[in-house]
Order: structure tokens, then sequence, then C-alpha cells
């Protein structure tokens, strides 16, 4: 199973659109791209595998693999930009480029999606790249 992040650069963030078979589960906030530094940019672009993953903070959620030298980049719930170190916030809808609405019904729809695949022992990867 492989999920799309489309994204959009901005000064102060990069928003997205998180994609299953082209339809369109989410969209998403991230921080702005500032050369993959630690806790103040997002990822770059590839394609990196899902892995479910708890924490008391998060709870149940995904992280990325393959990050390295960063290390717990998750896909978590967070409806601002100034609440992320370098993790992905999918959201239900955008309101400007720093803020969305409805996190934690759009991390529902992808974990709905992925956690059974993942459970059955498929491959999930989400492949991130500059929407065209």
């Amino acid at each position: 199973m492989q999920l799309i992040l489309n994204r959009t650069y901005h000064p102060n963030s990069t928003t997205g659109k998180i994609l299953y078979e082209g339809k369109q589960l989410s969209f998403s906030l991230e921080l702005p791209w500032k050369d993959n530094q630690e806790g103040i940019s997002c990822l770059p672009e590839a394609e990196y595998e899902l892995a479910k993953r708890y924490s008391k903070k998060h709870g149940w959620h995904l992280i990325l693999k393959g990050t390295y030298p960063r290390e717990l980049c998750l896909i978590h719930e967070a409806n601002y930009v100034r609440q992320l170190r370098g993790c992905i916030a999918p959201v239900t809808t955008l309101d400007g480029t720093e803020t969305g609405w409805r996190s934690g019904k759009a991390c529902e729809i992808i974990e709905n999606l992925v956690f059974p695949a993942l459970e059955r022992g498929e491959k999930v990867t989400l492949k991130i790249q500059h929407e065209k």
C-alpha cells in the first residue's frame, strides 16, 4: 500500500494533501523546508515505510522509518504548525498555511486505512513529493 503526500512549500510552513489511490484522505501541515534540520524542517521528499507506534503523548500513531539521521518523525494530531518539530499532521481542513482543523478526525481516517494493512503484514509507504 502506498500513500502519497503532495506538498506545497510556504515561507513558514508546508501544506499538502495525503492521497490513497488518487483519493484525498486529508490535508497536511508540516514545518517549512530548512535543509532537513532536526526540529525546524520538514523531511526531504522521498518514500518512507510506515510503522505503527504507541507513546503516552500521542497514543497510537504512525512513525516514518528510514529518516536517519533524524529520529521520531511521526504522523500525529496537531492543528498548528507551531505544535510540530518535524512531524506530519493530517488535518481535515486548512485555514491558511499554518493552521488546520479536526486533526484527530483526519488521523483517524488514515489510521483506519493503514493500521489494518500493517496488522496483516503488508508493507505501507508514504511517498512525499512536490505537488505538480
